[in-house]
């Protein structure tokens, strides 16, 4: 019996086991590495409550999750003692709360030296955000193209406009605190040709919307206008608010910088003619992007630098680009389609059907002849073909005694327009206004 097979066989698989687990004969799982501590970066802004803004926060939160960066969002509701407060409560963390990049976009840009050079001390990075610090050793500073949002606004107005007569101009400016917005206007002022004469320039504390709105008001009161260029979508909104009060929307071209939910409405609405977007979703990227990097190795992907004071600052410029209504519907990838809402029938969408081009698509009532393919943006001033059309066009906008504005592109080139009890605009354009 004990020299049985099946008993040795027996006595060498308990041999084995003993052996190959242990005294406690349990297989041990494989040790998962342990995840790297979360990077923690800090976002201290002017004002959080901005849609540009929340867009930046909600890209930079969802790749941030992703590569576990921590970001602390700190809003100092346009106050800089407010902020002065949150940066000295962010100083005084240590350990694994201390934070290793904050990106700061200064209340008050000329209050905020004291705040780069105490978090300098602390050995935290700082990048400023669209507002530079003067004369501070930042470690870097990223913002839109500001000198090209004021110029592209001159150009569509321009292209609007044509060369046929003068017009008057306003600039609604932000605050005079605010470098970004002051390097906007210049960029107006310095795209400005003599075919435009400007009335005045407008500086707005926190680039309030009611103060554009009652700024402008007293401006129509004074001389006739044109054109107005706002270097703030806030500004704009206050302008068109105006506008329309008092029955003069679709008469003066209003332009604007951010391309906020309430401007962006208002322009596929047809009461706001264009805006400069900055782009707040690749901002984003790009912020992210330079606080890891920064945090990491000390450096970052940077384009150009700047002279800043006794300090040469690395920098990196992103892009913008200009919307009116033939491409619209890059609005309606960040605000989604809800900022048609207020669009009604009045028939304002066909710039951006107009723009499909071949597709023929229009969104409101509009023109048949918009599926051919004239621009918005030039229908206006010179009658430029798209698209390889040869025939020249030209958009006419036409607005009632009781505010309703229609816009109506007729091929070739307008000799007379008359107008009749009736309400009926142009010979030419008559049919066009009854069919839109």
């Amino acid at each position: 019996m004990s020299n049985s097979p099946f008993l040795k066989w027996s006595a060498l698989l308990t041999l084995f086991t003993l052996l190959t687990c242990g005294c406690g004969c349990s297989l041990k799982k494989p040790q998962k590495k342990p995840l790297p501590p979360r990077l923690k970066i800090a976002v201290a802004v002017s004002d959080l409550e901005w849609d540009g803004m929340q867009v930046i926060r909600k890209t930079m939160e969802q790749r941030g999750k992703g590569e576990r960066v921590g970001i602390t969002w700190l809003d100092a509701k346009n106050d800089p003692r407010e902020q002065k407060k949150q940066i000295e409560q962010l100083l005084k963390k240590t350990g694994r709360q201390k934070v290793k990049v904050v990106v700061l976009q200064p209340a008050d840009p000329l209050q905020s030296a004291s705040l780069v050079e105490n978090l300098a001390r602390a050995e935290i990075k700082v990048l400023a955000l669209e507002r530079l610090i003067p004369n501070v050793p930042l470690d870097g500073y990223i913002a839109s193209d500001h000198l090209l949002a004021g110029q592209l606004q001159v150009r569509y107005a321009l292209n609007r406009t044509g060369p046929q007569k003068p017009v008057n101009a306003l600039i609604l400016k932000g605050d005079p605190a605010d470098p970004a917005a002051q390097e906007i206007a210049a960029g107006i002022r310095n795209s400005l040709n003599e075919n435009v004469r400007l009335l005045k320039e407008v500086d707005h504390v926190r680039s309030d919307e009611g103060t554009a709105a009652a700024n402008v008001q007293q401006a129509l009161k004074d001389n006739p206008i044109d054109v107005i260029f706002a270097t703030d979508s806030r500004l704009a909104a206050g302008a068109v608010t105006t506008l329309k009060s008092a029955g003069r929307d679709g008469q003066v071209l209003t332009t604007g910088v951010g391309a906020d939910r309430t401007a962006s409405r208002a322009l596929v609405a047809g009461q706001h003619d264009a805006e400069v977007d900055t782009m707040p979703e690749l901002m984003a990227q790009y912020i992210l992007d330079a606080a890891v990097n920064l945090a990491k190795t000390g450096h970052w992907q940077y384009d150009l630098r700047i002279n800043n004071g006794n300090y040469s600052v690395p920098a990196k410029i992103t892009p913008v680009r200009l919307i009116d209504q033939s491409n619209a519907y890059l609005l309606e990838q960040r605000w989604g389609k809800e900022i048609r809402r207020e669009q009604g029938g009045q028939g304002q969408g066909q710039g951006q059907g107009s723009s499909q081009g071949s597709s023929g698509e229009s969104s409101g009532e509009g023109s048949q002849d918009q599926g051919e393919g004239g621009q918005g943006g030039q229908a206006g001033g010179g009658n430029q073909p798209e698209g390889g059309k040869q025939k020249a066009k030209t958009k006419l906008r036409i607005t009632t005694q009781e505010g309703k504005t229609v816009e109506v592109e007729i091929p070739g080139e307008i000799k007379r327009i008359e107008s009749t009890q009736g309400g009926q605009a142009g010979q030419e354009g008559a049919g066009g206004a009854e069919g839109a």
